[in-house]
């Protein structure tokens, strides 16, 4: 009956050795999934931002170009020569006499 006793203690420490290790390696494996799990999420946010920085990159490059064009539009609206030409053609003004301007003081 003694050895029988003692087999079942070596069985059951044997057991709780093993199951030990078995946390062990189960809390290990835990470790590995949760950090992997992170380092993937960290590479899809990672990814996303890249892609939102290259999307606002080309919207500046094309508001850039929009901007140089519109200035260009602009100084060629400005000329003093087209609106001359304006003035004459459509409005049909004629230049301005200085002789006949009259200047008011205060």
């Amino acid at each position: 009956m003694m050895k029988v006793k003692e087999t079942v203690q070596e069985i059951v420490l044997e057991t709780k050795k093993d199951f030990s290790i078995l946390k062990k390696q189960l809390l290990f494996f835990t470790m590995i999934l949760l950090i992997s799990s992170l380092l993937i999420l960290y590479n899809i946010k990672f990814v996303e931002v890249e892609k939102e920085i290259t999307q606002l990159t080309t919207a500046k490059e094309y508001l850039v170009y929009e901007n140089m064009l519109l200035k260009k539009q602009v100084a060629t609206l400005k000329d003093p020569k087209r609106i001359d030409k304006i003035a004459k053609q459509k409005l049909k003004m004629k230049p301005v006499n200085m002789e006949k301007v009259k200047f008011i003081k205060y």
